[in-house]
């Protein structure tokens, strides 16, 4: 969660290449990691790369909805 925080201040910060690298070792470490897939998303969607923000919140979901049970 400290990567996925530090991730968003890069974000405000505009600096989106340092927030990517984060979120992406937060994925890797995290055994949940849907926060973290989420807010990659939003990185890709602000870089213009939107197949691969569609792909990731897809991601994202999909975990959340496997955590719940549905």
């Amino acid at each position: 969660e400290a990567r996925v925080g530090i991730a968003s201040v890069y974000i405000e910060e505009g600096k989106l290449d340092e927030a990517e690298a984060e979120l992406q070792k937060a994925v890797t470490l995290n055994p949940d990691p849907s926060l973290a897939l989420y807010r990659l998303g939003q990185v890709y969607e602000k870089k213009g790369d939107v197949q691969k923000a569609m792909e990731t919140y897809r991601s994202a979901l999909e975990r959340l909805l496997k955590k719940s049970g549905k």
